[in-house]
């Protein structure tokens, strides 16, 4: 217990002081900082460990932090060197706990609440406090390993899957475990030392963490969790397939048990690092160079040799600016060839399906192919002094069109060249072209050879983008698993890999009110996924969904991406909406019973009774607006909902940005677009736990999730929302939000799947 000063007894409240450490990535630095301030509990201090960056961090954190204790390093000391030096400052600053995290590596909001309650029940001697971590794509991963001369899991074996939920939540004892969010005893600090600076790099946390628990002191891990990888941006993907690490990782694992004198954790390592020489010999990129590094680590650790000894590469080039409207897109990332990507689409005039063209063009070269049943007719030229078409128009889309009047809706003026079944619209920004698509669905048979032409057409497309410019195809995406059934054969015959983006778990999960999937279909989906060169799903438990099916495919994981050039500017947010006499609640889809609109309704009755200033606004229409309209009048509440029917894009974005809350009662969903602009413009959100939903609202900090189907539940979660509405920053959330989910962040994991695919 920590005591008041004079030795009183009176409990006071324990300091904790963060201790981030970065390098050379500014923009994942500022992510982590706003997200501490969302804390329930906040620090009393933080200290942020600048390992000698090049990048403009010093200035950035001078502009937008000022109160960050900033310790500048001369030179790059990694993160050995920037975790012993914000350790050392943050105990001469006198703080009872110093919470560890990289910056790439950011809290929850109830993250140092709960720490602190478990360091509070935990023995006396309790060195180290921390829980699990969500990662990039969302997946639950454990901290923590036991250390009997070999690494053993620790704590409940049964929750450790990727995605899994933890059902026990009692913290258990660990003797290892990696500094992402790690609460440590000052005191303990005194009496162990710092990390071994002359480490560099890996392995640092498994020494300190070693030598701590040789000392006496104990390390527990809640089994929660509490923090999440952003890795978006980060280099560690890149630095895990580098062989330079590797050299650290060998060196630093038999200098280490060399250190401690333990003949059989040595003979262990040894023998471990043998095995993975063996396969490298094998497998993987850069063989030769690895094999080298691996036995150079072997060498200097069993020798004993420290410090930085490898000079790791420099940190990737800050991209250049973002060119001018109408502009040259800049190139990929990393200086690789920008690719040419064909991109399949359902509907081209559903705003999501464009940011996810969008996203594309933003890492690659795009060639438009749009298969229609009936070309639309030439239009007229643009008059003078009009406006050329909108980015809804310009922008690559290659769709399984229903209907001939969908680049109608797109407000584009397509002007057609060419006769025949393939014809170019040289209005479009990137080379489009409209591919005439049989509708032949008499019989199975005629139906396949309607396919088979369609797919003799696109091979077509492909070979007259290259000769008129664009240049070769480099990749095809498609998206949801019927529209994407072109794309197994066109690549076979013309040999561009593809993959697939799926978007929907109701076919694979045999959601209730959908005909059950048939064998044929079944295995045409199977072959589909297994011959793509990767499966991309929107959010993990989609990707869960999918592999319970047993479909055999390359998944990934690359969340729906937001346009933030539709959203109101981050400065133009109110940091705080005021209570007001009003409580807007905004929800928004289409109007069919798998949204439960109806649930919405009977819970906003249930917790107006409590709250007269609670309105609804319902946004979307479908066959279920009538009933819907009928069961407000029912319920008493007819005067305080609006039912506004389908807007455009722009009005829907202003009403959410005008709304204190947003809801959504679906019954089944998996990233849904509308509270992820809900959340880009700083609106909390109230959700059921459906998809991807529940990581989304606990990543935010804001809003609540509840059970689908329970109004009651509902009610009271809308009721304390609305309460605490006041009180969200919502230009924090908008920010940390759009760094995240954001057309930018998304085309770069977008970018990488690409590659992974052509590579």
């Amino acid at each position: 217990m920590t005591t008041a000063p004079g030795g009183s007894g009176t409990p006071r409240r324990p300091t904790v002081a963060a201790v981030i450490v970065t390098r050379d990535r500014a923009d994942l630095l500022r992510h982590t900082l706003l997200a501490f301030r969302r804390l329930t509990r906040p620090v009393d201090a933080l200290v942020v460990v600048d390992n000698a960056s090049t990048d403009g961090t010093a200035a950035m954190l001078a502009e937008e932090f000022g109160q960050v204790e900033v310790v500048r390093l001369p030179e790059n000391e990694g993160p050995a060197g920037g975790y012993a030096a914000g350790m050392r400052r943050a105990v001469e600053l006198g703080h009872d706990w110093l919470w560890l995290f990289n910056d790439d590596d950011h809290p929850l909001p109830t993250a140092l609440e709960r720490l602190l309650d478990v360091a509070a029940g935990a023995p006396r001697r309790t060195a180290m406090v921390a829980g699990w971590t969500y990662d990039e794509e969302g997946a639950v991963r454990p901290n923590g390993l036991r250390w009997r001369h070999r690494q053993l899991p620790a704590g409940p074996r049964d929750t450790r899957g990727p995605g899994a939920v933890p059902t026990e939540q009692a913290p258990y004892p660990v003797d290892v475990l990696v500094f992402a969010g790690v609460l440590v005893r000052a005191e303990a600090v005194r009496e162990v030392g710092l990390p071994r600076r002359e480490y560099f790099m890996m392995c640092e946390e498994m020494e300190y963490c070693l030598r701590a628990r040789a000392a006496g002191w104990g390390i527990r891990v809640l089994p929660v969790p509490l923090t999440v990888a952003t890795h978006a941006g980060s280099t560690r993907r890149a630095e895990a397939r580098t062989p330079w690490r590797e050299y650290y990782q060998t060196r630093n694992q038999l200098l280490m048990s060399r250190e401690r004198g333990s003949w059989p954790e040595l003979w262990f390592w040894a023998v471990r690092q043998a095995k993975f020489v063996t396969a490298a010999a094998l497998t993987g990129p850069h063989r030769r160079r690895r094999i080298a590094l691996r036995l150079r680590g072997a060498r200097d650790g069993l020798r004993g040799i420290t410090g930085r000894t490898l000079e790791p590469p420099a940190a990737p080039p800050a991209p250049p600016p973002e060119p001018p409207p109408g502009g040259t897109a800049r190139p990929a990332g990393g200086g690789g060839r920008r690719l040419r990507v064909a991109m399949l689409v359902m509907y081209p005039d559903v705003p999501w399906q464009r940011d996810w063209c969008r996203a594309a063009a933003e890492v690659a070269d795009l060639v438009e192919i749009v298969p229609l049943t009936r070309l639309p007719p030439p239009a007229p030229a643009p008059a003078a002094g009009r406006p050329r078409p909108g980015p809804a128009g310009a922008l690559g889309l290659l769709g399984a069109v229903r209907w001939p009047g969908a680049l109608g809706r797109l407000g584009a003026a397509v002007r057609l060249t060419g006769g025949g079944p393939v014809r170019r619209d040289p209005t479009a920004e990137h080379p489009r072209y409209l591919v005439r698509r049989p509708h032949w669905r008499p019989s199975r048979l005629l139906g396949r050879l309607g396919d088979r032409l369609t797919v003799r057409r696109l091979e077509r497309v492909l070979a007259r983008a290259a000769a008129d410019g664009a240049g070769p195809v480099d990749l095809l995406h498609g998206h949801t698993r019927w529209a994407a059934a072109y794309l197994p054969e066109l690549s076979r015959r013309s040999g561009i890999p593809f993959v697939v983006t799926e978007h929907d778990a109701a076919w694979y999960d045999a959601h209730p009110g959908l005909p059950l999937p048939t064998p044929q279909s079944i295995d045409a989906t199977a072959r589909m996924f297994r011959r793509a060169a990767a499966v991309i799903a929107v959010c993990p438990p989609l990707r869960d969904v999918l592999q319970r099916s047993g479909l055999p495919a390359r998944y990934r994981v690359v969340p729906n991406p937001v346009d933030l050039a539709a959203l109101p500017p981050v400065t133009e947010l109110p940091r705080r909406r005021p209570a007001t006499g009003v409580v807007t609640v905004v929800s928004a889809g289409r109007m069919v019973p798998a949204k439960g609109f109806d649930v919405l309704l009977r819970a906003f009755a249930k917790a107006r009774t409590d709250d007269p200033r609670l309105r609804l606004r319902l946004i979307g229409d479908g066959r279920e607006r009538g009933a819907l309209q009928a069961l407000a009048g029912r319920l008493g509440v007819a005067e305080a909902v609006d039912f506004t029917g389908h807007l455009p894009r722009a009005e829907l974005l202003e009403n959410l940005a005008d709304a204190e809350l947003f809801a959504l009662a679906s019954h089944a969903e998996n990233l849904t677009v509308t509270v992820l602009e809900a959340l880009c413009c700083g609106v909390p959100a109230v959700t059921t736990a459906v998809g991807g939903l529940p990581a989304l609202v606990a990543e935010s900090g804001a809003g609540a999730v509840v059970p689908p189907g329970d109004p009651d539940a509902l009610a009271a979660a809308l009721r304390t929302a609305a309460a605490e509405a006041p009180l969200v920053d919502r230009r924090a959330l908008a920010t940390a939000t759009r760094a995240r989910y954001g057309l930018p962040a998304v085309a770069r994991r977008l970018e990488r799947v690409y590659r992974e695919a052509v590579d």
